[in-house]
């Protein structure tokens, strides 16, 4: 006689194996977009780098200065601090334009609150491009 147990566990195991061999991996722009945020959010470098082109540029504007990452080298660095920070953002109002996204963002972190616009070009599910202009609030 088969424990009900056994066999509950060797289905769920299976529905488990199905559903992660048929995971596509993320390319559309906007889905992009915020599955990096969502993995800087999280905390997780690693995650989020799998976003970045090697040979992206990001150009972050903050007041009166502008701060240009080059490389993946570069751009890991920079997005550690902000993990480093703990820094928590809330995207609004994201639009697609061909390969280009646009959106509103919300920003906290150790060092008060912002918001800004920022966009991001995203070919074949990495970003290419990110330029940045935010403005402190607190």
């Amino acid at each position: 006689m088969k424990r009900p147990g056994i066999a509950l566990v060797s289905f769920l195991i299976a529905v488990l194996a199905s559903a992660c061999a048929s995971a596509q991996p993320v390319t559309e722009p906007v889905s992009v977009i915020e599955a990096f945020y969502e993995a800087v959010n999280d905390g997780d470098l690693d995650t989020a780098m799998g976003f970045v082109d090697d040979d992206a540029s990001f150009s972050i504007r903050g007041g009166p200065t502008t701060a240009i990452y080059t490389g993946a080298v570069e751009i890991q660095d920079y997005l550690q601090q902000v993990i480093d920070r703990n820094s928590q953002h809330e995207l609004i109002d994201l639009m697609l334009e061909s390969d280009t996204v646009t959106w509103v963002l919300n920003m906290t972190n150790t060092l008060g609150k912002s918001s800004g616009v920022e966009e991001a070009v995203v070919q074949d599910g990495k970003i290419v491009s990110f330029k940045s202009n935010v403005i402190k609030e607190s």
